[in-house]
Order: C-alpha cells, then sequence, then structure tokens
C-alpha cells in the first residue's frame, strides 16, 4: 500500500475509496431496488442508481487528471455500513417498515460519502485544483439533494 506523504496522496486514496464506495452501493441499492413498496423511494433510487455511473466516470477523469494510475482500494467504512444495513433490513418483519429502515440506511451511506466528498473538495480547494474541487462540488450537491429527497419520504 502506498504512503500517504502529501495532501494530494491524501486525496487520491479517499477518492479511491469513494469510487469502490459508489461500487458497492450500486450494487446494494440494485438488490433493494426491486423491493421497495414505496413509488417516491423506487423513483428516488432509480434516479440515484442512472447518475452513478456519471459519478463514477468523473472520478475517473479526476484520476487521469492527478496523472494518478487507477487502481481500486477497498473501502471498508462502507462495507461496514452496507453490511450493518442488510442485517438490519434482513430483521425488519413488515414491507412499509422494511421501506422506511430501507431509507435509513440509504442515508447513513449517502452521510458518509457526503463526508467525504466534502473532505476531497476541501483537499482539492486547497491544492488549488480548481476543476477537480467543481466536480466534486457537483457530485456533492447530488448527494447532498438525494439525501433531502429520502429525508422528505
Amino acid at each position: 500500500m502506498k504512503k500517504i506523504i502529501t495532501l494530494k496522496d491524501a486525496l487520491t486514496h479517499e477518492l479511491k475509496g469513494l469510487y469502490d464506495s459508489e461500487r458497492k452501493l450500486q450494487k446494494y441499492l440494485r438488490r433493494h431496488n426491486k423491493t421497495v413498496l414505496s413509488k417516491d423511494l423506487r423513483n428516488a433510487l432509480t434516479a440515484y442508481l442512472e447518475n452513478t455511473q456519471n459519478r463514477m466516470n468523473k472520478l475517473q477523469w479526476i484520476f487521469k487528471y492527478l496523472d494518478e494510475k487507477f487502481t481500486a482500494r477497498t473501502n471498508p467504512c462502507i462495507s461496514a455500513i452496507i453490511k450493518d444495513s442488510e442485517e438490519m433490513v434482513k430483521r425488519t418483519v413488515t414491507e412499509p417498515l422494511r421501506d422506511a429502515v430501507l431509507t435509513a440506511c440509504i442515508q447513513r451511506s449517502l452521510h458518509y460519502n457526503i463526508s467525504v466528498y466534502g473532505t476531497c473538495r476541501a483537499f482539492a480547494r486547497e491544492l488549488r485544483m480548481h476543476e477537480i474541487e467543481e466536480i466534486l462540488k457537483e457530485i456533492l450537491n447530488f448527494e447532498k439533494g438525494l439525501d433531502h429527497q429520502l429525508s422528505r419520504l
């Protein structure tokens, strides 16, 4: 594992974790999107899933911009969040309650992503990488928008 010596190294490390997070969340949400009862929740998840590839492409562009070889990094934080969420959803006995529990679990993962995207944006700003900062701002706004939408369900 590469040592983190500079702020750019820290940024790259976090971005690789975010890429893994997006992949894992995509898989998790696809699995559960088919089982939700709420049309509003299903629409929100569908919109998120449709935008996932866009976010992943933006992250890949950032790696090229940073002149970093893209290699995946397993993100233990999102793995733990998803594992805990899966357990909670499995233990939920009624379908309407499952939608509420699933919404809470999705928000938990979104809050994690929001915090890391925010950190990466701050790193990019400090490094004066304005293009990267703007891309991360766009992604961050999308994540926050979905979180707000889920809070209203």
